[in-house]
């Protein structure tokens, strides 16, 4: 069914969420909308998936995992 399909999105959002919410207690993190900063941070995986998926030879893995520390250093930076 649908909802089945969609359970391990919902899941992995819902552990996104505490783990932006934890950040946030710990002060990692700047306080502001759980929801928001969850939905930034899933956009931007998904742009690196999309981008590695679409694009293999441009973006290959040592590529991928470049711009993704830098991508999360600069998202991070820019939430504290």
């Amino acid at each position: 069914s649908r909802r089945e399909q969609t359970r391990p999105m919902i899941e992995s959002f819902d552990a996104l969420q505490s783990a932006v919410r934890a950040a946030m207690d710990a002060g990692v993190m700047k306080r502001g909308d759980v929801e928001t900063y969850s939905r930034v941070i899933w956009s931007l995986v998904h742009g690196v998936t999309a981008l590695a998926l679409a694009d293999p030879k441009r973006f290959t893995p040592e590529v991928i995992e470049k711009n993704t520390r830098l991508a999360l250093k600069m998202m991070l930076n820019g939430l504290k």
